[in-house]
């Protein structure tokens, strides 16, 4: 913290923005340990019993399948294993449609 050179630690905190404790403990060189990436899932994979024999056949068909057109397919498809309902954005009708040029 260069502010804390010319500046107390709360003016040199409030003006960094971060609480007081949080200079404290940057001052003090007591940072926040850093996380460690788990080696295990929380949830079992929903593609791996058909991403060889269907995902992988369908991007090899189509290279400029989106993923939407993707997880389509396997609402189509695969009814039983994924829902529409889980897609986070809501569905296009149709394609896109055409712009309409006012002139």
């Amino acid at each position: 913290m260069k502010l804390r050179e010319n500046f107390t630690q709360e003016v040199a905190a409030s003006k960094s923005s971060i609480s007081v404790s949080t200079a404290g403990r940057i001052e003090g060189n007591r940072h926040q340990p850093k996380k460690d990436n788990r080696g295990w899932r929380t949830r079992e994979d929903p593609l791996e019993a058909i991403w060889d024999s269907v995902v992988l056949p369908l991007l090899k068909q189509d290279a400029n399948i989106s993923p939407v057109g993707v997880f389509d397919h396997l609402c189509d498809a695969h009814s039983d294993k994924f829902s529409s309902s889980s897609r986070r954005t809501p569905p296009v009708s149709g394609l896109l449609s055409p712009l309409k040029i006012i002139q």
